[in-house]
């Protein structure tokens, strides 16, 4: 399950992202949907969303997951509290600007690492020629996030969420974990409804659903950095 966490972790932090007419949205092309993506993107203060879905191991085994994630992008400035799986239950990660806390409940402490160190929580914000490769930002933009991977518009579609987008980002690289992404992105919205990863054999790795996603609420940015009183700070930096 490690495995799964150091190459999703990051899309808890870095994923974001009026409603136009059914027979309009259907004729935007690529270039117009990632137009879409990009100014929504640029124009956002600040998001929280519930993250629910499921991680699966290699032999098949499902973990449910559930967190909180509220970011504030200009500020470099999110905060990701876990109610599933229950082995990271109650524990949380803060970004703050170059700072990245990685807190555990159980013993009430939390690592200060280098939010720019692609090796931070051992590899957490970094691995193989997938997204995570680069230092951790608060990118919203899918379209930078995957820079260089293969784009194309699968389809189109209904969701619970209202009708969607669906894109494919194909990996080009090799020797990696991830060979593909399919995101559901909702029309007039432009935030994403879903993101499905996908191993070397189609294999679903991970399933991330986008809940209750707000805009524009201007969070007091001290309750994104909340920490108990008594927490012990481990700096390795």
């Amino acid at each position: 399950m490690q495995k799964h966490f150091s190459i999703l972790v990051p899309f808890i932090f870095c994923l974001f992202l009026a409603t136009v007419s059914l027979g309009m949205a259907q004729d935007l092309s690529q270039e117009e949907v990632l137009a879409k993506l990009e100014e929504t993107a640029a124009s956002l203060h600040d998001a929280k969303f519930l993250l629910t879905g499921k991680l699966i191991d290699a032999d098949g085994t499902e973990f449910p997951l559930e967190v909180d994630v509220q970011i504030i992008p200009d500020m470099k400035l999110a905060r990701a509290d876990f109610y599933q799986p229950d082995a990271l239950a109650d524990n949380f990660i803060l970004v703050d600007g170059d700072g990245l806390y990685n807190y555990i409940f159980l013993t009430n402490q939390a690592t200060l690492l280098n939010a720019n160190d692609p090796d931070a929580l051992g590899g957490l914000l970094g691995g193989g020629g997938d997204p995570g490769d680069k230092p951790f930002e608060l990118n919203l933009n899918l379209e930078e996030i995957f820079a260089g991977w293969d784009l194309s518009i699968k389809g189109y579609e209904e969701s619970p969420a209202g009708n969607v987008y669906v894109l494919q980002f194909d990996n080009v690289e090799e020797n990696v974990v991830i060979h593909k992404v399919e995101g559901r992105v909702i029309d007039g919205e432009w935030h994403p409804y879903s993101l499905m990863f996908y191993g070397e054999t189609d294999n679903l790795m991970a399933e991330l659903i986008f809940n209750d996603f707000q805009t524009d609420l201007n969070p007091d940015p001290e309750d994104l950095r909340y920490m108990p009183d008594d927490v012990e700070i481990i700096d390795e930096r």
